[in-house]
């Protein structure tokens, strides 16, 4: 999937993220599991910045791969990570020790209401829930922090929301975009006293919100199909 809302910002949905062309410059938002098969290595080398949306590996199972691809990379890797979660942290610092000739890298620990300008977009950060599995007999649900996207352009909006649980956090999100693009999850999870996930049946309820709906699988393969 893909569009072209501007000549300033081009949206691509892909397998572990989305990738942005933003005033010419390449955006990727979440390095997840699936993205060393999607995305392009010409891409990879020319990336501007990844802006991480959590700590799941949805957002950052494909993080080695990506920096390993960047090995000769003309410039330093902008990373933007939640500053809710460690774990994005973890893992590049075990990356700088491993490969200390690597190119560097740049992290910023970004908080809901942090901005990141490139060019004429603003990407803004949003804070909205998720749900997580912790490992344990049984394994627990619980809920976890993780970052929502809202996109400006020139003339355009897009929100954008990978993981999430609903919430008045996600509608306000979503509500009059141009392009709402929203994540899904149909894997099986323990009990919760509440949704701490989007179902199908959730995500079909912004249909109305935005102008556009793209709904996701949490591969980040369109659901349902190409026209959703």
């Amino acid at each position: 999937m893909r569009a072209a809302l501007s000549p300033d910002l081009h949206i691509h949905a892909l397998r572990g993220g989305l990738l942005l062309r933003a005033s010419g410059r390449w955006v990727l938002i979440d390095a997840g599991q699936g993205l060393s098969i999607s995305l392009r290595d010409e891409i990879a080398q020319k990336l501007h910045a990844v802006l991480i949306s959590s700590g799941s590996m949805s957002s950052i199972g494909g993080l080695f791969p990506l920096l390993h691809r960047r090995a000769m990379a003309p410039e330093p890797t902008l990373i933007a990570s939640p500053l809710t979660t460690e774990r994005p942290a973890y893992l590049l610092e075990a990356w700088q020790r491993g490969w200390p000739e690597a190119p560097p890298l740049i992290l910023d620990a970004i908080h809901p209401g942090g901005r990141l300008e490139i060019g004429e977009v603003t990407f803004e950060a949003v804070g909205l829930e998720a749900g997580e599995i912790e490992p344990g007999s049984p394994p627990q649900l619980t809920s976890a922090p993780c970052l929502g996207w809202s996109i400006r352009g020139a003339h355009h909006r897009v929100a954008v929301a990978r993981r999430g649980a609903p919430s008045r956090s996600l509608d306000r999100l979503l509500a009059g975009a141009d392009l709402a693009i929203i994540g899904i999850d149909r894997t099986p999870w323990p009990p919760s006293a509440r949704p701490l996930r989007l179902s199908p049946e959730h995500a079909a309820r912004y249909e109305t919100s935005a102008k556009e709906l793209w709904i996701l699988e949490e591969s980040g393969e369109p659901y349902g199909g190409p026209a959703h």
